[in-house]
């Protein structure tokens, strides 16, 4: 995926926060905890900066 310049907003942001705990949990059940871990990770960060 390409790196974007503006933060992702509304629908976009939902829609890849969404695919993101799909990946983790894809992760999850490989038994590969450390990738869910940080794939998890990933997905909280943008929601982190919602008021």
């Amino acid at each position: 995926m390409a790196k974007q310049d503006a933060p992702l907003t509304g629908e976009a942001l939902i829609k890849e926060v969404c695919r993101r705990i799909r990946v983790a949990r894809s992760y999850w059940d490989a038994h590969n905890n450390a990738a869910c871990r940080g794939e998890r990770d990933r997905a909280a960060c943008p929601l982190q900066h919602i008021n």
